[in-house]
């Protein structure tokens, strides 16, 4: 990558997801000429047909979820001892889980919490129109992610589209994608357990405050996706430009 920032030091354009991916690059590689198009371009659909709904409930079970691959990079098992560690505390939960099963540990867990009586859902993989009801069911959207090559994850995107505030881990680009009211990020991923349990111990979920923080989170995230919708239309006048440059 070294070779490839100082030969085209001067005629590349780097794509990034987010500046402080940017901002990090730069201070490995030198400076470069560096564009950002975030994935919140590609949530503006979904965004556009949640942003009106309200999330109504009486209920005061707290409604966690997960939707990845279930696998321990992903950090199905720190979510699952998120859940296990309200229940012991005495909070009225649930567990939604969403993905194919990856390991042959997960499926094994998996089978122990419903043998225990345990109010957790596995839905397999979704897509599309279930996807979404998936995350519209839910309070809080846990993504305790140690994947290594974590960038940007479009789960996270989703989620907020349907108004679901996100706890996550501080890896890649996801503390510049949780500001403000879209959710928080334990200090570190070893953090995550308490740091979850806490915040959502002190969050209130009565049918109001549900439906101000979806609202909240919802234009907060409309605003990001309009930012992304300018920075991608910069990316493609630049790919264009080039390519006229190359025709001539």
């Amino acid at each position: 990558m070294r070779s490839i920032v100082v030969l085209g030091r001067s005629s590349v354009v780097h794509i990034f997801l987010s500046q402080g991916m940017m901002d990090r690059f730069i201070s490995s590689f030198g400076p470069v000429k560096g564009l950002v198009a975030s994935n919140a371009y590609f949530i503006t659909g979904a965004l556009e047909e949640t942003i009106n709904n309200q999330i109504a409930t009486e209920s005061c079970r707290i409604r966690l979820g997960h939707l990845s691959n279930l696998c321990r990079e992903k950090g199905f098992f720190t979510v699952v001892e998120v859940f296990e560690a309200l229940i012991n505390s005495g909070k009225d939960v649930e567990l939604h889980l969403a993905g194919p099963v990856l390991e042959d540990a997960v499926a094994k867990q998996l089978k122990k919490l419903k043998e225990q009586g345990l109010p957790v859902y596995h839905y397999g993989y979704l897509s599309g129109a279930e996807k979404q009801k998936f995350y519209e069911k839910l309070d809080v959207f846990l993504f305790p992610t140690h994947f290594s090559q974590e960038a940007q994850p479009n789960v996270i995107f989703e989620a907020l589209s349907a108004g679901v505030p996100v706890i996550a881990t501080p890896r890649a680009c996801i503390p510049e994608m949780l500001v403000d009211v879209c959710g928080s990020v334990s200090q570190t991923e070893n953090s995550y357990v308490s740091f979850a349990v806490k915040e959502i111990t002190r969050t209130t979920f009565d049918a109001h405050s549900r439906e101000n923080r979806a609202k909240s989170i919802r234009m907060n995230l409309k605003q990001t996706s309009l930012i992304a919708a300018e920075q991608y239309k910069v990316l493609l006048d630049e790919i264009v430009g080039k390519n006229d440059r190359l025709l001539s």
